[in-house]
């Protein structure tokens, strides 16, 4: 799938329930250029959204533009990272407080894609790198401008708006976690009685071959059990003759 189009944003690519981000191509490349700047973003995280804690955000984000040109790889990588925090740590605090940084991401995606639209039109891809770049950059500019402004109406119902899909994240990633404890309890379910049903006819066999040995060993002893009335009366006629 292209990521040419109007900017992509995480939200408009969610294909299945629980935001189940697809492996797209050029995913482990990115995680392989970006990941120490996205545990950087990560790092930034907090319990206030005041003006202090925007600005480090807004400078990261701004000089990395490709976590939201390249966002659906974004999401995925949030989504596996708090899916094991989730799983194995139980972090809630911490995976919303970087839920809210992911969903800031989402949300200048989505002022760029309005922005292009507007200014291009709603049916025009976006193909030069420097649309992509000056849409992203006005998407930004939007996203940290209503943020800056923490009273106003504008910022306190984008914030509720991040809120709420923060926490709707945050219990889909429970239920995929859930999920993928129950395929992994059933697979090791199914495992174990393979193995018992290999070891079951291992010893089966074993038992057949066992069998088989008792049997080969009995042959003899059975015929010489049978001959040996024979050659009582073969015996016997022989010292007949001789007297």
């Amino acid at each position: 799938e292209s990521h040419t189009r109007t900017l992509p944003c995480p939200a408009a690519l969610v294909a299945q329930p629980l935001f189940t981000y697809r492996v797209l191509k050029g995913y482990q490349e990115f995680v392989a250029s970006q990941e120490k700047t996205l545990e950087k973003l990560c790092g930034l995280r907090s319990h206030v959204t005041d003006e202090t804690w925007l600005k480090p955000v807004e400078k990261l984000l701004r000089s990395h533009l490709v976590l939201m040109l390249e966002s659906a790889h974004t999401g995925r990588w949030f989504m596996l990272r708090h899916s094991e925090a989730l799983s194995t740590k139980g972090r809630a605090s911490e995976v919303r407080q970087e839920a809210f940084l992911f969903f800031m991401v989402d949300t200048a995606c989505d002022a760029a894609n309005h922005y292009f639209m507007r200014t291009k039109g709603a049916d025009t891809f976006a193909q030069d790198p420097k649309e992509l770049h000056e849409a992203i950059l006005m998407g930004l500019q939007m996203l940290f401008g209503t943020l800056g402004t923490p009273h106003h109406p504008r910022s306190l119902d984008l914030r509720r708006n991040i809120d709420e899909k923060v926490e709707n994240y945050v219990k889909q990633i429970v239920l995929r976690v859930a999920a993928l404890r129950k395929a992994a309890k059933e697979e090791a379910m199914a495992e174990a009685e393979l193995k018992a049903a290999e070891a079951e006819l291992e010893a089966t066999a074993a038992r057949e071959a066992a069998q088989k040995a008792r049997a080969a060993r009995m042959t003899p002893m059975k015929l010489l059990v049978l001959l040996l009335p024979l050659l009582g009366v073969l015996a016997a006629m022989g010292m007949g003759q001789m007297t």
